[in-house]
């Protein structure tokens, strides 16, 4: 850095020191548990609040007691639990419409730092109605009271209950800014080692090393006071001693609890005495990648402090002996790589990896002038640093075997793009030689299929058959029948008035399209897109999910055997390799997954209005009326709902039965359980597993033991949970919140059926219903009323397993559809054509227009 930049930082950073012991900071009130909570908002004369967090969070169930508290209490809770883990710009004006929209008068912040960064800037703009977010970035920029906020964390450390800072990507640049406040300060933190428990390993991992960086930075930054610089050596030492034990045993309770304080002592230090440029690194990493902070702290934090060499050796050598990790004879040197080598072995115990995967090379600049505009001069930092230094910061994270960098995504599509306008893919023929290379590779290399599906979900090889590799034969075998009718003009009648022509619709493909798959059916979900979009003739860049990989490995070894990549390109990875195929311009892109990752596709796709489908989920109803075959019924929803262990997006994901049998439907579903998977299922070597421990520990959340009517035994170790029936259970409950996607069958009741689809209307459009009835006007009843993606009438799930109908959704469920005929469209542009003949030209058209011509007009054309 030129001298004179740093003279200017360093004399902005001692008049900010100087200025501390005079700015208005303030710790929030602590308060201990969720009745602390409702006492609180009573006291306040608050009546109406807006809780905010995640979907992860709710579907852990870590809300149900304060939800429950606040309805009891007759305190309305509008929930918003949209928040991304980098919150962006359009998180937070989604919320804040929705907060005014039922005229809230409080937040509530419930989860990591995302959701009191999302909290914080709905409040930031609440009070400055006028000021768009991106104006407020920088230091005093809101100057105005929030409503009032209580900050609940429930992960291993953010320290953003007590902080001044919200943190925010814009949607549009993804820029990642920081909004500093005194007025985005909590009122209230609450501080409840209970909500902690459910967190994930990998949470808890990578927050507690985020709250070790905002101490640590604060510890050896240049503008620490004696009461920063000893909550950060409390901090420093609660972390050493509780991160470990919290992440062996998440549900120690002096462990979590500890972590808490560390985390709020680093933020109530940082609030003061600010970070460095680890958080100005990781920040633009959030914003261009999405690569989560907590994980980007952690990674960065000891190449940093290693960077730093000399500058940092004597406050690192003071913190390492005051935690005890070195000696008081050990030299500066000696104790400042203590604790670099210690941090070291904590991420690798934490299995937290040295390197980030999907940083590319090309973005470095101008990440790192970002990351020195945020850091200069607000920084404090041991020694300083331009864009030219910061850059090196990035190569040191930078992982050379990335996925992204070595596939070169850009070149990727321009070839595909080439390919495509080369005319290749257009004829029949070439179509057809796709199909049929296609269907020999899957028969030659059923069994690596068959075995990659058994490693990423413990599928059996008549499971895999029946409802992944033998649906996309036949969706090969249907399109090679009917591939030449399909691509002929379709002529449809010409008006009077256009006389003499022919008029038709001419089939046309989109050109370049990208499908994005997900993990639950690998191989169907990722290859029969594929048929359809290489039959209706375009090029094809596929993206299965990261969370299969067994698989994933399985289809690229596949395709690449029989296309060139030009032609079918599959890309690999996780998070950075999807945000980098969506910022690419593609002709259409197909996507199957979550509605969170759904919305994120349409947003990105809109900024080259490129078209969509997209295949998402939802909670599919199963309504069981008093009329039905019983033992029939039971026998049909357990093979629908437990087929993949639940992990279907079309399985029935709770039923609704007549109160009158209810009863007896719960027996004759245990029954079938036992029948179909064995008195011990966990021991049925054809049942599967959950995906991940991510989702095992998900699922876990969702269980309310003291309503588990049969099942609810698990096994850690092999991440499996056996068929599980809840009883008594209502649609406040948190396993009625949202899509189970596991092996959970919530049974609820009704009296009324048209109460109970009044109910099931009110809510997001689901992809499928079904309907167990023998009565005619039952059934007339509930296709009239219902309004949903796709169903059955007595049965589950086998109306997505053929050719001649279309599979989709509708509203929140998805758009588009696909199989057969409507896989093809989907994949195609109808184009309509006249073709006007030239042996004739009528006159009535042309100017000068007459009474004559106008009441010829009006004959033709009405």
């Amino acid at each position: 850095m030129k001298t004179g930049k740093k003279i200017k930082c360093r004399l902005y950073q001692g008049f900010t020191r100087a200025l501390l012991p005079f700015l208005p900071y303030r710790e929030p009130e602590l308060l201990h548990c969720m009745d602390d909570v409702i006492h609180t908002l009573q006291k306040n004369g608050k009546r109406r609040v807006m809780l905010v967090t995640d979907k992860g969070i709710r579907s852990l169930g870590l809300t149900v007691q304060l939800e429950n508290l606040l309805q009891k209490s007759d305190i309305a809770c509008t929930v918003y639990d949209d928040t991304v883990a980098n919150p962006t710009s359009d998180n937070v004006e989604e919320a804040r419409q929705i907060y005014l929209q039922n005229h809230c008068e409080a937040l509530i912040a419930f989860g990591g730092g995302s959701a009191m960064d999302c909290a914080k800037a709905v409040g930031a703009r609440i009070a400055c109605p006028d000021k768009p977010l991106a104006k407020m970035e920088g230091v005093i920029e809101v100057r105005k009271d929030i409503p009032l906020l209580v900050a609940i964390p429930t992960t291993a450390g953010t320290g953003s209950e007590t902080t001044l800072a919200a943190v925010i990507v814009d949607s549009e640049t993804h820029h990642k800014y920081a909004i500093n406040d005194f007025h985005l300060i909590p009122r209230y933190a609450v501080l409840a080692p209970e909500v902690t428990v459910g967190l994930p390993k990998h949470l808890t991992a990578t927050t507690g090393m985020d709250a070790l960086t905002h101490a640590i930075e604060v510890y050896i930054g240049r503008s620490r006071t004696k009461e920063t610089k000893l909550a950060a050596e409390r901090a420093v030492k609660l972390i050493f001693e509780n991160l470990e034990i919290a992440y062996t045993d998440g549900e120690n309770l002096d462990a979590r609890r500890n972590m808490l304080h560390a985390a709020y002592l680093a933020g109530t230090a940082f609030s003061k005495s600010y970070v460095g440029y680890i958080h100005a690194v990781a920040h633009s990493l959030g914003g261009q990648y999405g690569i989560p902070h907590g994980l980007a702290n952690a990674v960065l934090l000891p190449h940093v402090l290693k960077a730093y060499g000399s500058h940092a050796e004597k406050p690192l050598a003071e913190l390492s002996k005051a935690v005890g990790l070195s000696d008081h004879q050990a030299s500066e040197k000696e104790a400042a790589e203590h604790i670099i080598t210690h941090i070291e072995k904590m991420n690798a115990w934490l299995q937290i990896p040295s390197k980030l995967k999907g940083i590319r090379k090309a973005d470095i600049p101008p990440l790192a002038k970002h990351a020195d505009a945020e850091g200069n001069p607000l920084y404090p930092v041991p020694v300083l640093w331009d864009a030219k230094d910061l850059e090196k910061l990035y190569d040191l994270v930078y992982d050379e075997e990335s996925t992204i960098e070595k596939q070169n995504i850009e070149t990727i599509i321009s070839q595909q793009k080439h390919y495509f306008a080369s005319g290749a893919t257009h004829p029949y023929e070439a179509r057809m030689d796709a199909l049929v290379k296609l269907e020999n590779a899957i028969k030659q290399h059923e069994r690596e299929i068959y075995a990659a599906l058994q490693v990423d979900l413990g599928k059996s090889e008549t499971e895999s058959f029946m409802c992944e590799i033998g649906l996309v034969q036949a969706e090969i075998n249907w399109m090679k029948k009917n591939l030449k009718k399909l691509m002929k003009n379709r002529s449809v009648k010409t008006p009077l008035a256009q006389f003499a022509s022919d008029s038709f619709q001419s089939p046309s493909p989109y050109g370049t399209v990208l499908i994005m798959s997900p993990w639950n059916y690998p191989i169907l979900l990722t290859l029969e897109p594929l048929v359809d979009a290489l039959a209706a003739g375009n090029t094809v860049v596929l993206k299965p999910s990261a969370y299969s990989p067994t698989t994933s490995a399985v289809i690229q070894m596949l395709l690449e055997e029989i296309y060139p990549p030009e032609y079918v390109c599959v890309v690999t990875g996780g998070r950075s390799e999807n945000q980098a195929l969506l910022h690419q311009h593609f002709d259409k892109i197909f996507f199957t997954g979550s509605v969170s990752v759904g919305k994120e596709v349409m947003r990105c796709a809109s900024e080259h209005l490129t078209p969509v489908a997209l295949e998402l989920g939802g909670k599919s109803p199963c309504i069981v009326e008093k009329s039905c075959k019983i033992e029939l019924a039971a026998k049909r929803i357990v093979f629908g709902k437990f087929i993949n262990c639940g992990q279907t997006c079309v399985a029935p994901d709770y039923i609704v039965c007549d109160k009158s049998i209810h009863e007896k439907l719960v027996s004759a579903i245990q029954q079938e359980i036992v029948k179909q998977f064995g008195a011990q299922p966990l021991q049925n070597t054809d049942y599967g597993k959950i995906i991940n421990e991510r989702h095992y520990y998900r699922l876990l959340g969702l269980m309310d033991t003291e309503k588990i009517a049969f099942g609810g035994n698990s096994d850690a170790l092999a991440c499996r949970i056996e068929p599980t029936v809840m009883t008594g259970v209502t649609w406040n409950d948190a396993v009625m919140q949202e899509e189970i996607f596991g092996p959970i069958l919530p049974i609820l009741t009704y009296d009324d059926l048209d109460t109970v689809l009044a109910e099931i209307e009110s809510r997001p459009r689901p992809l499928a219903l079904y309907c167990f009835t023998e009565n005619k006007a039952v059934k007339e009843r509930v296709l009239s009323y219902c309004r949903f993606g796709g169903g059955c009438i007595n049965d589950c799930i086998i109306h997505l397993a053929t050719s001649e109908m279309p599979f989709g959704g509708v509203g929140e469920s998805g758009m588009g559809c696909y199989h057969g005929r409507y896989g093809f469209e989907e994949f195609t542009h109808l184009r309509s054509i006249v073709d006007k003949k030239t042996w004739i030209d009528l006159d009535a058209r042309y100017q000068p227009y007459t009474s004559e011509k106008l009441k010829l007009m009006r004959e033709s054309m009405i």
